[in-house]
């Protein structure tokens, strides 16, 4: 089944969230964001980049982007061992992917995860979706959005937890028909 437009942009969406969380945003990316998404950005790129540094790696009180954190006991933060890290290796083997582990993003990183979504998406994989959604997503990246919206120092990544959240319950709701 081609991919329509629609999906092959909210692959492209969910690519682009991704990378928000997997690196410090440049002038490049902001301008692409801004008009990707349509995202008002009124911080400067230096602040941006402050604050994704404070957010997601500073020393007081970030807010850990790592599945296992919220879902193992003990919060721990994001590795290559551990349940969590275990059974998405094991969705993203069953899909034929393989994460590099060399590149030190653990597989529960949220960027991972919605390069994961992503990739998804564009494979009209429908079924891995949603197991993927019920099994990792739903299950701690609501809560780890309102944590960022709450400690972010710059109101752009405010939106981007918004965005984020609005985003992955709309699409979680209509793989279960409610949207």
């Amino acid at each position: 089944m081609p991919l329509d437009a629609y999906h092959r942009d909210l692959a492209a969406t969910y690519r682009l969230l991704a990378t928000l969380f997997l690196k410090e945003p440049d002038v490049e990316l902001l301008l692409e964001l801004s008009e990707g998404l349509d995202v008002g950005i009124s911080d400067s790129a230096d602040k941006i980049a402050e604050d994704f540094t404070s957010l997601f790696y500073g020393l007081a009180d970030p807010v850990y982007p790592f599945e296992s954190f919220y879902t193992e006991s003990g919060k721990s933060i994001g590795g290559p061992e551990g349940a969590v890290a275990d059974d998405l290796q094991r969705c993203y083997a069953r899909a034929g992917l393989v994460i590099d582990q060399d590149r030190g993003i653990p597989p529960d990183h949220i960027g991972i995860e919605l390069l994961f979504v992503s990739y998804l998406i564009e494979n009209v994989m429908i079924d891995e979706l949603r197991d993927f959604f019920e099994r990792h997503i739903i299950n701690w990246v609501p809560r780890f959005l309102d944590e960022m919206e709450k400690k972010a120092g710059t109101g752009f990544y405010r939106e981007i937890a918004r965005i984020t959240k609005e985003c992955l319950l709309t699409d979680y709701g209509e793989l279960n028909g409610r949207g």
